[in-house]
């Protein structure tokens, strides 16, 4: 297969800033501000699905990296996964420390206040709190989505090995893969079910919150990534017309979700719900993915723009930072209008994440490449930041996020 040219990547970039402010929109909903119509409420709430974009994105850019050069052996395993940690880990590991410093204070406060510090932070700095319904909004909440992320790199060059291996038979490598994670989180359902800590405590909570129950998500990503290399983009076309349709129907389908929500109350851990936002909606979003490369639209060229790039390259650390101990203290300290201190607030945010990106979190992962790396693995078309946060099942508040 061929290689995906860089310039396909530019607006892509930009969408990680959208997938991340739509997962504050989720977190801190709007819809006060402008009406006191509790079906707004529903239709932010369900901007969550900030994650399913960066699910699928991920999907893509790994594969649109790695799948060509994918080996079984400990060597390349080893530097395929530092690649990784150097992108993802030392600036979440620093981060860490803050809401834990605050339950040095106030060890009440937070998630799971019956399970010791100790034993939370161990947990989080191990990524491991994912996989477990009581402590997966501890520490930095919504980092229960590196758990997923993780799986997936773990994953994909046993996936992509495959792929490649078989090359006319993709789509059946594509099914046994799944068949095989998904069986693999039905029997640690089954074996941990009632266990200590919630590990893998329920089938809602499996389909909801853990790889094992979202790969499909990952998977059409990685299918984007082989059908551009199969069939690289000629020229680009004027219309827009794959572009703005796949924005309608991702709108569409987030208003469905809460008005079957609000009018229904068929929540989001119903098959119904999770159906379609693990398999229905990664569609449309790859559409979306596929028409930001194959068409020349305004969309386009606004994600590709310089302000749009440094957003997109922030984002993680914003993501890291929009809710939690840091975002509330902020929060409490401004004394203004509502209108003014949303805004504000996320300004503050946004202005906080640009700087973590430039003065920690890229430095950090340049001395790791550098200091550990060959000079042939050192480049990379940039990470694709780990899935945002939503809430928890059964919590009702935003804060901590999941």
């Amino acid at each position: 297969m061929t290689a995906i040219p860089k310039q396909y990547f530019k607006p892509l970039t930009g969408v990680r800033a959208i997938a991340a402010f739509m997962v504050f929109l989720c977190h801190f909903s709007p819809y006060p501000l402008f009406t006191s119509d509790p079906y707004w409420r529903d239709f932010f709430g369900y901007f969550h699905v900030g994650v399913t974009f960066f699910f699928t994105l991920s999907g893509f850019l790994i594969a649109s990296r790695y799948i060509d050069t994918s080996e079984l052996t400990w060597k390349y395993f080893k530097q395929y996964l530092l690649n990784r940690f150097a992108r993802i880990y030392p600036i979440y590991f620093l981060l860490t420390f803050i809401p834990f410093i605050y339950l040095l204070r106030f060890p009440l406060d937070g998630a799971a206040p019956e399970v010791p510090i100790w034993m939370k932070y161990l947990a989080n700095i191990t990524l491991l709190k994912g996989f477990s319904a009581t402590l997966w909004g501890s520490g930095l909440g919504q980092a229960w989505s590196l758990t997923v992320e993780e799986c997936f790199y773990l994953s994909a060059p046993i996936l992509f090995f495959f792929l490649t291996k078989f090359r006319s038979h993709q789509y059946l490598v594509f099914l046994a893969s799944g068949g095989v994670v998904l069986s693999l989180g039905l029997l640690l359902t089954q074996l941990f079910h009632g266990k200590p800590l919630g590990l893998f405590a329920d089938y809602t909570f499996l389909f909801s919150w853990t790889f094992f129950g979202r790969f499909t998500e990952f998977f059409i990503g990685v299918a984007l990534a082989i059908y551009l290399k199969r069939h690289p983009v000629p020229h680009f076309k004027n219309d827009g017309r794959l572009t703005y349709v796949s924005v309608l129907f991702i709108f569409l389908i987030i208003a469905l979700l809460a008005a079957l929500k609000h009018y229904v109350s068929l929540d989001r851990e119903t098959i119904t719900a999770v159906l379609i936002n693990n398999v229905v909606l990664p569609v449309f979003i790859a559409c979306f993915y596929y028409g930001l490369i194959a068409e020349k639209t305004r969309m386009a060229a606004l994600l590709a723009t310089s302000t749009a790039d440094l957003l997109g390259k922030s984002s993680y650390a914003f993501y890291l930072i929009h809710a939690g101990v840091l975002s509330s203290e902020i929060s409490i300290r401004l004394h203004m209008a509502p209108l003014a201190h949303y805004f504000v607030h996320l300004g503050l945010l946004i202005t906080i994440s640009i700087a973590l990106y430039r003065y920690v979190e890229e430095p950090l992962n340049q001395f790791i490449r550098h200091r550990f790396l060959p000079a042939t693995v050192k480049h990379s078309h940039g990470h694709p930041i780990a899935a945002l946060s939503t809430p928890h099942p059964t919590s009702a508040s935003a804060t901590p996020t999941r």
